[in-house]
């Protein structure tokens, strides 16, 4: 016999960001959007995903290490640019 399940009209079912996996270090007000929602927000591509994940989290986990990884990043961008891999440049209006 099936099982009915009964759902009420004013819970809506939970979301990724009200879940956090692997501690609480990384977790925000309500209301304040996840680094993953930026990113997408704003259209970073994977690189400039990674150096802001690491600023982001820098005053909240590894400090300046995560500034360092950042920066690791920032590096390699700048090589992958300069080799034509991908591109940066201004968005025009």
């Amino acid at each position: 016999m099936a099982r009915l399940i009964k759902k009420s009209a004013s819970v809506a079912p939970p979301t990724a960001n009200d879940e956090q996996v692997g501690g609480d270090h990384y977790r925000m007000p309500a209301g304040t959007p996840e680094h993953w929602d930026i990113v997408i927000m704003h259209g970073l591509n994977y690189m400039e995903g990674q150096i802001t994940r690491y600023v982001f989290r820098c005053r909240k986990k590894n400090g300046i290490e995560d500034l360092y990884k950042a920066r690791h990043y920032i590096d390699k961008y700048i090589e992958m640019i300069k080799e034509g891999k991908v591109e940066c440049s201004p968005e025009k209006e």
